[in-house]
């Protein structure tokens, strides 16, 4: 017999409601708690982008040129710092190379709240 979940036997989360936003994201609430995985991500970015932003800024390099530095585009750049875009993996090793970081480092305290991010530097 194969392992095969017997529905009355898993204990897996089951969804207790799904909707559809306007924007077609997914909202799912697990165990009456909404998680907003939009909201989530986007937050992440804007940590990220803070991130970038004190890093350059403790450096004391211009966006310009840091953009140049790296091989990127200046507004891609401002995009990553404001949050606005999903940088690529290729992007973030770009950045942490050349601030002179591990990619590690660069994502300390991306995903923790604010507080606890800013507490860590």
């Amino acid at each position: 017999m194969d392992n095969a979940c017997i529905p009355h036997q898993c204990h897996l989360p089951t969804p207790v409601s799904y909707s559809f936003r306007k924007e077609n994201i997914f909202n799912i609430t697990f165990f009456d708690t909404p998680y907003d995985a939009a909201m989530d991500t986007i937050a992440k970015r804007k940590q990220l982008g803070s991130h970038v932003r004190r890093l350059r800024n403790e450096h004391q390099i211009n966006r310009k040129q840091f953009a140049l530095m790296i091989g990127m585009d200046r507004g891609y750049l401002a995009g990553i710092e404001t949050g606005k875009y999903n940088a690529t993996f290729d992007k973030l090793v770009d950045i942490a190379d050349g601030f002179g970081i591990t990619l590690s480092e660069l994502l300390e305290g991306v995903g923790e709240p604010e507080d606890a991010a800013h507490d860590s530097h």
